[in-house]
């Protein structure tokens, strides 16, 4: 996810202090990861599934939302099924 969203500019490099550090705290592998071509776009602390969002898929559907959601539009989504569900339209 963070290669595609580096590649549709929806990231921005992460700045020279924050290389000085990976390099510094982790092993060239971490910096691999994070990056996208040569610049680093994050940094792995944590692997889990807790990271996800996590959401009803039937109540988005009935919303007339998609499932492909952008994170930048989450919380828009977020309020447009909070508003259709308080209108009693689920």
């Amino acid at each position: 996810m963070l290669r595609a969203y580096a590649r549709e500019h929806l990231l921005v490099p992460l700045d020279a202090g924050v290389l000085g550090a990976v390099a510094e705290n982790y092993e060239p592998l971490w910096h691999r990861l994070g990056s996208v071509g040569r610049k680093l776009y994050g940094v792995w602390f944590k692997a889990a599934n807790k990271s996800l969002i996590w959401y009803n898929e039937g109540v988005f559907e009935r919303s007339g939302v998609t499932a492909g959601l952008v994170a930048s539009l989450a919380l828009a989504v977020a309020v447009v099924v909070a508003y259709v569900r308080l209108a009693g339209l689920l």
